[in-house]
């Protein structure tokens, strides 16, 4: 690596015909190493059995061996034990197999979600989960018109379904989505975060071109428990198009005030907010040369809970090329499909931060320079 440091990667798995290669030591500059054993599971995939230090400390990884694909059950690190447990979920989505948009529900897997994590002293973290349909998922990759004729149930028209075996004007996409949500986490200690979610639609081009990519977000949190005092979070989310600003922005209304949150959204295309404006746009800037800026943090701002504003903290970036591939985002991101002519790394270029009280304070600026070819 660019700091000395020294990795023997000669375990490897295989794949069908992707090859992963596997650290199996780690020296310092000085000397000092970590060794690393493997373990393979019944579906050839590699799972690290221990880490051994050169001073004599180390971690074991404990599995299920009962299970197929060996889900990790624990650890044990220099004499101390922690454990996890589990409990069974199902996710599936919706197909629709005939012209007038009847659903039928498709499995797509069964999956473990953590439940319990029991700590060397016996005490507990707790999980509990609940399952959440996403409807208005039709119409991804389709050409032909469709109308929502109820909830999660579509109409649709000239749709080729991915299925070479189902005749054509036939769709076969998801139209609804369950998935598996945390519904509250139990500390050690009794207390206790609760969770309410809702769905939102993050890309503002979808709507231009009638589909929907609904995600779930938490809307409230709330804390409770013992010597602890009662609080809700509530949360709202705006895609760029709403906003002044042309960023995606998250407000978050705290119990002692309130939290915006900015991030580059799809507005990084030029501010457009529909799909031929996009290509346009796209067309004529040779390319989405921002692309890699998009989910990045732009600012934040706290306010107190007379609505005063106590903190501002802004940020710039720079798109550092780590590979002359393009880079694409698909239309499940965003309702079109483009792609960078590079493939490039967020750099933080400077961080500026505001701090008083009343329209004044003091202003603190980081600028950061000099980076290497490795972003350093």
């Amino acid at each position: 690596s660019p700091e000395g440091v020294v990795y023997l990667m000669d375990q490897h798995q295989q794949l069908n015909d992707e090859v992963s290669f596997f650290t199996s030591k780690i020296t310092d500059l000085h000397g000092n190493t970590i060794d690393i054993t493997y373990e393979k599971n019944a579906m050839g995939y590699l799972l690290i059995q221990d880490l051994t230090a050169s001073d004599g400390r180390y971690v074991d990884f404990l599995y299920d061996a009962s299970e197929q694909n060996r889900r990790m059950t624990g650890f044990t690190a220099n004499g101390q034990t922690w454990t996890y447990e589990y409990t069974s979920g199902i996710e599936f989505n919706n197909y629709t197999l005939t012209e007038l948009g009847s659903i039928q529900p498709v499995l797509v897997g069964e999956y473990k979600y953590l439940t319990k994590v029991t700590r060397p002293d016996g005490k507990t973290w707790e999980y509990n989960h609940s399952e959440v349909q996403i409807y208005g998922e039709g119409g991804r990759n389709c050409d032909g018109g469709n109308v929502e004729v109820s909830p999660g149930v579509f109409e649709f028209y000239d749709c080729q379904s991915s299925d070479s075996s189902v005749p054509y004007g036939y769709f076969q996409q998801p139209l609804s989505e369950v998935v598996t949500v945390m519904d509250s986490i139990k500390h050690p200690e009794g207390g206790v975060i609760s969770y309410t979610y809702k769905k939102h639609n993050f890309d503002p081009l979808s709507a231009a071109i009638g589909k929907s990519y609904s995600n779930v977000v938490v809307d409230t949190r709330t804390t409770s428990g013992p010597n602890i005092a009662p609080g809700t979070w509530s949360y709202s989310y705006f895609p760029a198009s709403e906003t002044v600003e042309q960023l995606d922005k998250t407000i978050v209304n705290a119990p002692n005030g309130q939290i915006i949150y900015f991030h580059h959204g799809f507005s990084i295309y030029g501010g457009v907010h529909d799909v031929a404006a996009a290509e346009e746009w796209y067309t004529n800037n040779g390319g989405g040369t921002k692309f890699w800026a998009i989910g990045l943090p732009a600012a934040t701002e706290y306010y107190s809970s007379s609505g005063e504003l106590l903190k501002q903290v802004t940020y710039q970036w720079g798109g550092q090329v780590i590979s002359v591939e393009h880079y694409r985002r698909n239309q499940r991101v965003s309702a079109i499909a483009l792609e960078d002519t590079e493939t490039r790394a967020p750099i933080l270029l400077n961080k500026t931060v505001w701090v008083g009280r009343q329209g004044s304070g003091m202003t603190y600026m980081t600028d950061y320079l000099n980076y290497d070819s490795y972003g350093n």
